[in-house]
């Protein structure tokens, strides 16, 4: 007889691209768009609000917008941490 041999689940490569979804999902500010735009023309990239959208929503791929994106999502968890530091201050 031979072996079955089982296969072993694969495991998602990309994690820590849901990762930074996820850190999008609890961060990033409800009116993004324009931020990102800045962050993106600062790197000479130009993009619609559209395309900016689409990628956050994951329905396109762009690293370069996805890192904006990410940038923009840690400034506005930065901003809300230091406002409950002062808050707790008061």
């Amino acid at each position: 007889m031979a072996n079955i041999v089982e296969k072993n689940e694969t495991k998602n490569m990309q994690t820590h691209i849901e990762d930074a979804y996820a850190y999008l999902d609890d961060h990033l500010p409800p009116f993004y768009g324009a931020r990102v735009k800045e962050k993106l023309k600062a790197l000479g990239v130009t993009a619609s609000i559209k395309r900016i959208n689409n990628v956050r929503n994951q329905h396109a791929k762009n690293t370069t917008i996805l890192n904006a994106l990410l940038a923009v999502a840690k400034e506005e968890k930065a901003q809300v941490e230091a406002l409950k530091k002062f808050n707790t201050k008061i």
